[in-house]
This record gives C-alpha cells, structure tokens and sequence, in this order.
C-alpha cells in the first residue's frame, strides 16, 4: 500500500501491533507505544507514555487495552510491567 506512511520510528524494534475498531493501529515495542492513523501518520492525539518496552498488546471483550513490557510507569501512573487503558 504506497499511500501508508512509514516514516515513524526511530529504527526501533517493534514487538506488538493491534488494529483498533476504528482502524487506528497501536504499535508497541522497544520505544514503548505509539499510535499511527489510517494511513500510517503519527496520532498526535494519542499520549499514553510508557518509560519502557511494550511487548504485547492485548483488546478485551469490553474494547479496553492491555499492555504488557518492561516498564515501572504508564501515562505517569507506577505500573508493574502491565497496565489497561481505553483506547
């Protein structure tokens, strides 16, 4: 697909990928986590903060997310290395 962006990212290893029902795509990896738009831009209006890897992301029944890495904070809340969020 040319028209999908692929300029995010600094060479990062990406570990998890999950499409969201409104096509948005969270990325997680090395870098912690990200969310691209349709077409593969950043969204900017996405600031969940990770200060590690994500390693897996996961949609429950409900539409909330879990995230599951090497990380001691998300969104500026001290998690142990698994957190849930909306999307």
């Amino acid at each position: 697909d040319t028209s999908f962006s692929v300029g995010f990212g600094s060479g990062s290893v990406v570990k998890t990928i999950l499409v969201q029902s409104d096509g948005k795509i969270l990325v997680g990896g090395n870098f912690g986590l990200t969310r691209l738009n349709q077409n593969g831009s950043t969204d900017t209006g996405f600031c969940e903060s990770v200060n590690g890897a994500v390693r897996k992301l996961i949609k429950q029944p409900d539409g909330k997310i879990i995230a599951v890495g090497s990380f001691n904070q998300f969104s500026g809340q001290s998690r142990n290395n698994i957190a849930r969020f909306t999307p």
